[in-house]
C-alpha cells in the first residue's frame, strides 16, 4: 500500500486533471466532506457534483502541496492552487483572471482512501480576486 503522504500528494495533483472521476478514486465509499465555514457536510456524490461546479468555472489548475503532516491515519495538508477563471463562479462571469487559492485540508483515511475531509479557505478572498 502507498504511504499516506503519497496518497495525499497524488490526490491534490488529481485536481490538475479537471476530472471528477480521478478525484473520486481517492474517496472512500462512506466519504464525508466538511466545507469551509461550517456548511452542511457532503456525501461523496455531493462532493463530486460540487467539484463539477468548480471545474466548470476554472481551468489551467495547478495544485502544489506546500506542507504536509501525517500522524497515524490522519493528514494535514497546506495547498496552494492556481487557476484561470473561465466560467461563472458564484455569480461572477468569467474574467480570464489568473488567481491563487491557498487552503488547508484535514483528512482521515480508511483502507487507503479518504474517509473524512475538512477544507478551509477564504471564499471572500477568492471572489475579491475575480472582481
Amino acid at each position: 500500500m502507498q504511504s499516506l503522504e503519497t496518497i495525499c500528494r497524488d490526490y491534490i495533483a488529481s485536481y490538475e486533471t479537471g476530472q471528477q472521476d480521478k478525484i473520486a478514486a481517492f474517496l472512500h465509499p462512506a466519504h464525508m466532506y466538511y466545507p469551509p465555514g461550517g456548511s452542511s457536510p457532503m456525501t461523496k456524490e455531493e462532493r463530486i457534483a460540487d467539484e463539477h461546479f468548480f471545474f466548470s468555472a476554472f481551468t489551467d489548475i495547478k495544485a502544489a502541496v506546500a506542507d504536509i503532516v501525517i500522524q497515524n491515519d490522519e493528514a494535514a495538508v497546506r495547498i496552494i492552487m492556481t487557476c484561470t477563471h473561465t466560467g461563472d463562479f458564484h455569480g461572477v462571469a468569467a474574467t480570464g483572471r489568473f488567481i491563487t487559492i491557498p487552503y488547508l485540508e484535514l483528512m482521515t483515511f480508511e483502507e487507503g482512501l479518504i474517509k473524512d475531509e475538512w477544507a478551509e479557505f477564504d471564499m471572500s478572498a477568492i471572489i475579491a480576486q475575480l472582481q
